[in-house]
């Protein structure tokens, strides 16, 4: 029988051989004891967040240029922003939308950059560089955003059981049921997705105001 046994660990790789060696060693158990308390100690002295949370910092530039057609906007506002906004320190990436009237850029600072640091440099590079952009725009907004990626505890889907309730109509159920959760004891922050909320659409005739000698951004 021993006879049988030798034969096998000598017939087998180096990787068994090894693996015979720890199975049968004394000392495996005790290595395995010690691995497991030092994970254990390491789970306890980690610091850890209940509600962890990624930041990065970013904006939108809205740049209203009445009158004038997405092509044009792309080539007088799009472009020759992005390459004065690739000149700040810490933007990551540049996406530029251009619409009939107006043209909006949304900027990403790279993760971990100072949020406040980031705003402020946004800003200051979009009020420094107003001047290469075409006369007859109207005051760029500069909406700072704080992307906060936020890991929720609980998660609860509502939907209508007939076609007869509209998603507006539900929003506002639904938010009444968050205003009471709002209101229970340790209960952090509570977020609605995917709501439908009343809105309005106004379209505005340009060349109409023009016939009355009225821009788009004169104040009544």
């Amino acid at each position: 029988m021993n006879e049988k046994k030798q034969e096998e660990l000598e017939s087998s790789n180096i990787a068994g051989r090894l693996a015979k060696i720890f199975i049968d060693h004394p000392l495996t158990l005790m290595l395995g004891l010690l691995i497991l308390v030092m994970g254990y100690v390491t789970l306890q002295i980690s610091p850890r967040e209940a509600n962890p949370q990624i930041v990065v910092a970013g904006g939108a530039i809205i740049v209203p240029y009445p009158g004038v057609k997405a092509s044009e906007i792309q080539k007088v506002i799009i472009e020759p922003m992005q390459r004065r906004l690739r000149e700040v320190e810490g933007v990551e990436n540049i996406f530029g939308i251009a619409q009939d009237d107006f043209a909006i850029l949304n900027v990403q600072f790279y993760l971990g950059e100072e949020r406040d640091q980031a705003n402020f440099k946004l800003y200051n590079s979009v009020m420094r560089n107003i001047d290469a952009l075409p006369k007859g725009i109207m005051l760029p907004i500069v909406k700072t955003m704080d992307i906060d990626t936020d890991i929720a505890v609980s998660s609860i889907a509502f939907y209508p059981k007939n076609d007869a309730v509209s998603m507006t109509e539900l929003y506002k159920t639904v938010s009444k049921i968050q205003n009471k959760i709002n209101r229970v004891d340790n209960v952090a922050i509570t977020d609605l997705i995917g709501e439908r909320k009343e809105q309005y659409n106004i379209e505005v005739d340009i060349q109409k105001l023009s016939g009355f000698h009225i821009s788009f951004g004169t104040d009544n």
